[in-house]
């Protein structure tokens, strides 16, 4: 079973009875919904998180296909869930790969691509530079990782030699890959698909054949260790004067309409006061709270929910595997949806 399969089986063990087959999906590619949002929080699915974000529905629905099929997963007309045979199937396969401890799509959808497409060519372009050639096809085609790269480097190249330059991102980048050998990564899944003066990088499907990985287990791996890289750096930027400047890394980000709503927050205003002001429905300005929750941990609400009621809630999500916002209600009847909401999304 290919791990596409086995990642859409992960899925369906987690959002049994609650979601419907095509939450997996809007999971997988990203969806920037509320729902989806709410959903990869609440069900602990941050790490799946735009992790395929080029998957096709068709090939997606092949494989839905397959596990339906070898009865392990049903479909009703609202929900997936996974079958005895289908929790079988995902715990054996799931021996077959190593763990992606360091992959997390939901804290870096909108940092990795960036990091590594700017990596990638600055590593391209400073060794062509350094062999006085600048006559290459840029690596990556992207006008604005091409513009963005093009500045980076008259900026560098204002303080630095070429040749110093090359050597430093060089040492900053065997540091990294030094940190990842002894974290048990392979720098190699890296790499190869840097591309270096007349010798370009490898494909993804070059790479997973020459290791003998499955292109799209090889492709998570790739991305796994993308996020480790992201997150050492900018933990340790001190360490990497150059690679952590690769990227701009925010904890939170928000809709700009959300973001309206948190600043009037900040200063003190009530729901009922924000809907006023904005002119929008209480319900609107309630999942603008929500996603804020979702996306600030440091947010309390604690203005919103009482703490007995937190409290109540805590113990109940704590014991249940279910987290449809009708059966909460049904256990803890003094709370409104709202309430609920709020705390499926800062304790989950």
């Amino acid at each position: 079973m290919d791990f596409l399969k086995i990642l859409i089986l992960y899925g369906a063990e987690r959002l049994t009875d609650e979601r419907s087959i095509s939450a997996i999906y809007s999971i997988i590619v990203g969806k920037k919904s509320s729902q989806t949002i709410q959903d990869v929080s609440w069900f602990r699915l941050k790490k799946w998180y735009h992790c395929f974000p080029n998957l096709s529905k068709a090939t997606f629905d092949e494989s839905v296909s397959f596990l339906i099929k070898n009865g392990f997963i049903f479909i009703n007309e609202k929900t997936v869930s996974i079958t005895p045979s289908g929790k079988k199937a995902l715990q054996e396969n799931l021996k077959n790969y190593p763990p992606l401890n360091h992959l997390n799509g939901y804290e870096y959808f909108n940092t990795d691509e960036k990091f590594w497409c700017r990596l990638n060519l600055i590593v391209q372009s400073l060794s062509y530079l350094v062999h006085n050639d600048s006559s290459f096809y840029p690596v990556e085609r992207k006008m604005e990782i091409q513009y963005w790269v093009k500045k980076w480097l008259n900026e560098k190249r204002k303080v630095f030699e070429k040749d110093t330059l090359f050597q430093m991102v060089r040492e900053e980048l065997f540091q990294i890959f030094s940190k990842m050998e002894k974290s048990n990564l392979q720098p190699s899944l890296v790499v190869y698909r840097l591309s270096g003066y007349k010798s370009p990088g490898l494909t993804s499907n070059q790479l997973s054949q020459a290791l003998k990985i499955e292109e799209v287990f090889y492709q998570l791996s790739f991305l796994d260790h993308i996020h480790y890289m992201l997150k050492t750096i900018w933990s340790e930027r001190e360490n990497y004067p150059l690679l952590h400047t690769l990227f701009e890394y925010r904890n939170v980000l928000l809709t700009s309409s959300s973001e309206q709503t948190y600043e009037l927050i900040k200063k003190g205003y009530s729901i009922d006061e924000i809907v006023k002001i904005r002119r929008l429905k209480r319900s609107t300005i309630e999942d603008h709270v929500v996603e804020i929750v979702l996306k600030d941990p440091t947010f309390s609400i604690d203005p919103f929910v009482s703490l007995e009621l937190q409290n109540k809630l805590v113990n109940l999500i704590s014991n249940v595997s279910y987290r449809k916002l009708s059966k909460l209600k049904e256990d803890v009847k003094e709370a409104d949806y709202f309430a609920i909401r709020l705390v499926l999304s800062k304790y989950s």
